[in-house]
């Protein structure tokens, strides 16, 4: 991943554990990456919208949860 190259990943790890002081070991990391993972998912459609707008033209909507949406 890019931002594990850069000096972000660290920053925002820093930035999580001082705004959650008591946030369990691991997660702010967790969370780096899931946040990284996703703006890299959103970087990379962004060259494809075609793809993306047909891929999301009828979704799915039946997994966990969605029971709740209703």
């Amino acid at each position: 991943m890019i931002v594990l190259l850069t000096s972000h990943h660290k920053r925002i790890v820093e930035n999580l554990e001082l705004i959650f002081p008591d946030m369990p070991a691991g997660n702010a990391e967790r969370l780096s990456q899931d946040v990284s993972r996703n703006i890299g998912i959103t970087f990379t459609e962004s060259f494809s919208p075609d793809d993306f707008l047909n891929a999301t033209a009828h979704p799915s909507l039946n997994e966990a949860g969605f029971e709740v949406l209703k």
